[in-house]
């Protein structure tokens, strides 16, 4: 593989993320992490003429469909938001320094007694997708259940074996520090009152192969998300965030999805 290639295929994808602090590790955090929710899904690179790093990347389940990566979440959080396959990740990712071509606009959505609303610009959104999820084409986002205005990569190591691009990413999702819920009436539920950090860590691994993808523009792979609790000293307090809230916020996700992909 020629020096070129190496440029393009490690240099412009993996260094343009400019990792700026150390790697991301669970096992070294002070506090407790609990895994959040996984994605599986394409990240879509869209570099500019010039020089990297002048792109920025989104999320999709890929294929064509540019519908927010599916995402699943953990127990005991699968429960609370009612997850039966309809939740998906969208966001869009510009690195810092970068001036890349403009990007698309990434909304947030709240559901109404009228239906979903645009609730403003964000940088990530978890969002419900119907019918049928994020995967089916036709889905469109109905409530973004969490969302945020940035995101931080810590560390972005990176290896070119064989025409094969691996791209290890970690860093952060800044969350606006609440929940929100599929009913209309009901007040976002805050991430400080269930002892939660309003900064989700994350991290994933991406790899492109350079002979079927010579831009190396769409990296496929899976995300790993934390639930970071900060004023807990053990996440024995899931059970008791499970049992409290499947009341007023998760049997109303669990039910109305359960309605919804059942007869989708």
């Amino acid at each position: 593989m020629s020096s070129r290639l190496m440029f393009l295929g490690v240099s412009f994808v993996g260094s343009a993320l400019l990792a700026f602090s150390p790697s991301f590790s669970p096992s070294l955090r002070a506090d407790t992490l609990v895994p959040l929710a996984t994605t599986t899904g394409t990240q879509v690179f869209t570099p500019s003429v010039s020089a990297f790093p002048n792109y920025y990347t989104q999320s999709e389940v890929g294929g064509g469909n540019t519908n927010g990566a599916p995402l699943s979440f953990s127990a005991p959080f699968n429960t609370l938001f009612g997850d039966v396959g309809q939740y998906g990740l969208t966001d869009v990712y510009v690195p810092p320094g970068g001036s890349p071509p403009p990007p698309p606009t990434d909304t947030a959505w709240n559901n109404t007694v009228s239906g979903p609303v645009a609730a403003g610009t964000v940088a990530w959104a978890i969002d419900s997708y119907n019918p049928g999820g994020p995967a089916n084409p036709s889905s469109v986002p109905t409530e973004s259940v969490l969302r945020g205005p940035s995101i931080v990569i810590t560390s972005s190591p990176d290896t070119f074996i064989d025409g094969i691009l691996t791209l290890t990413l970690a860093g952060d999702i800044y969350s606006d520090g609440y929940i929100y819920s599929s009913d209309p009436s009901m007040a976002p539920t805050s991430l400080a009152s269930l002892g939660i950090s309003s900064v989700i860590p994350f991290t994933g691994i991406f790899t492109d192969n350079y002979f079927t993808d010579p831009t190396l523009s769409n990296l496929t792979g899976s995300f790993t998300f934390y639930a970071d609790y900060v004023n807990t000293p053990e996440p024995a307090p899931l059970a008791l965030l499970v049992s409290g809230l499947v009341g007023p916020i998760g049997l109303w996700f669990y039910r109305k999805r359960f309605r919804t992909i059942a007869a989708s």
